[in-house]
């Protein structure tokens, strides 16, 4: 009999990388994706501001997670394991590896560009333009796979806490 079974800190691992750009990056940025400049796209993202970058927890409960990737070994297809949103929110309570959804969900947005970089590993990318994110202090980040453009819906697969609060100011995308 094979077992495939899961551990915390084993073997996945996260990260949240908060950058700063100018008012209307984001509308250049998907310009260049619609046009499959990505690699211009990835250019530009990395030349913004890193405000916080930190080590996220990938969720172990009953479908959230990494349970959900262990479904999907066994066949059970009740999640597609595309992870489509990304929230970000104002709650300052420490993330648990059985959280379902953020503390405090603020604002989400789809998935803008995904690369495989080879080595396992993914990177996401997700942009919150000026006008649509409010100028507020935000304590907490995480993804979700299916859902819909609703905060806190779909299966929570990652939660990260932001080490210091960031605080979004006017004329900035994220």
């Amino acid at each position: 009999m094979q077992q495939i079974s899961t551990k915390e800190k084993a073997g996945m691992i996260g990260r949240h990388i908060l950058r700063e750009h100018p008012a209307g990056t984001v509308a250049r940025l998907n310009t260049l994706i619609a046009d499959g400049k990505k690699d211009e796209a990835l250019a530009i993202i990395k030349g913004g501001k890193v405000v916080m970058d930190r080590e996220n927890l990938i969720m172990q409960a009953a479908n959230y997670g990494k349970d959900i990737i262990i479904q999907r070994l066994c066949g059970v297809n009740t999640y597609t394991l595309n992870i489509l949103w990304g929230e970000i929110g104002t709650s300052q309570t420490t993330p648990a590896i059985t959280d379902t959804a953020l503390g405090a969900p603020v604002a989400r947005t789809a998935v803008a560009l995904a690369v495989d970089n080879g080595n396992n590993t993914a990177q996401l990318q997700f942009f919150f333009p000026d006008g649509t994110l409010t100028n507020v202090t935000y304590y907490e980040g995480g993804t979700f796979v299916d859902g819909t453009s609703a905060t806190g819906s779909g299966q929570i697969f990652n939660h990260a806490p932001f080490s210091v609060g960031y605080t979004k100011a006017p004329g900035t995308d994220i």
